[in-house]
């Protein structure tokens, strides 16, 4: 500003190159070890999508227990410099089965899921090993296994049921 002091050694303004830009977040451990250099992540600021690359990972958590990491942006168009934006990525969370959610039972504090058998519902204990909203992965289930889904109210394990396509 006009008339403004500067002390000897302080910054007086920041040069940016504009054509790239690098967006810093950070994320716990466990889930910056699956989002590696060279993975593609969406930087999404005032209804905008932007592609951006992994270039870096801090690898050791810091001091808030979590890893920086950052991104690329690269494109004619970007976001403002010095924003604030919602980043987007895809990852592996777990391996196993997808089923909706609202077909695991809980008995006691076993999951179980319903499958048909030769004309019958059979109750099979199964392992939770990661759940997204209205999904859950799971362990346990055979190949080929159908789960009965949406659950009717009352049915049990033994009960004779119709599959209708």
């Amino acid at each position: 500003d006009p008339g403004e002091f500067v002390g000897t050694g302080s910054a007086v303004f920041h040069l940016a190159k504009v054509s790239t830009l690098k967006a810093k977040f950070n994320l716990p451990p466990e889930q910056a070890a699956t989002l590696s250099v060279g993975k593609t992540v969406q930087v999404r600021y005032a209804g905008r999508t932007y592609g951006a690359v992994v270039t870096s990972s801090s690898v050791i958590p810091r001091a808030n227990r979590l890893v920086q990491m950052v991104a690329l942006l690269d494109g004619p168009e970007l976001p403002p410099v010095g924003v604030t934006a919602t980043l987007n990525y895809i990852t592996t969370l777990a391996k196993g089965r997808l089923v909706p959610a609202g077909a695991v039972r809980f008995i006691g504090n076993r999951a179980v899921v319903l499958v048909v058998r030769s004309g019958k519902a059979v109750s099979i204990p199964v392992r939770l090993i990661a759940q997204n909203g209205t999904q859950v992965a799971l362990e346990g289930l055979q190949a080929g296994d159908s789960i009965i889904y949406p659950l009717p109210p009352g049915l049990t394990d033994g009960q004779a049921v119709k599959v209708v396509p």
